[in-house]
């Protein structure tokens, strides 16, 4: 771990206008999703109970008074009959491990930094599809993602 700390402290960019986005999650109220485990393990008929909390589609951290630093993943739409991208402007679903914070980027609540952040995941992430990033969740409604970096996949 320390090996790779060295490398990536070398490389590492602090945030900066020039790398980053702000902009304002979407909370989708009385709104659920179906994980793509769950589609899994039903087409393989793995006995595995997905939790609960992977199903919510909007979920706000408690105790945000100092914010919340974390890895979140960001997935563009996705047709799972086609196994591709949807090419649109829809709502991007970002969330953490914990799944402790779940909502959506839309593009009317930031258009410069919607597209910014679509382009690199369609560029840069896994499949076009999916791309993980430090961000920190300032506020509820105040979230900066670090786009100048896509972190390696990680196990969510």
């Amino acid at each position: 771990m320390k090996k790779e700390w060295g490398t990536h402290k070398k490389m590492c960019q602090p945030f900066s206008e020039d790398n980053i986005i702000t902009i304002r999650p979407y909370y989708a109220q009385d709104e659920s999703m179906m994980p793509i485990e769950a589609h899994r393990n039903r087409f393989f008929g793995v006995e595995h109970t997905t939790p609960q909390t992977h199903y919510r589609a909007a979920h706000i951290p408690k105790n945000l008074a100092t914010g919340k630093n974390m890895v979140i993943k960001v997935q563009l739409p996705y047709d799972l009959k086609t196994k591709t991208v949807i090419p649109c402007t829809g709502a991007l679903l970002v969330y953490n491990k914990k799944h402790d914070f779940v909502s959506c980027i839309r593009r009317e609540d930031g258009a410069a930094a919607y597209d910014r952040i679509r382009n690199v995941v369609a560029t840069k992430g896994a499949g076009g599809a999916k791309a993980y990033f430090a961000a920190e969740l300032k506020t509820k409604d105040e979230l900066t993602i670090e786009i100048s970096e896509v972190l390696a996949e990680q196990p969510f």
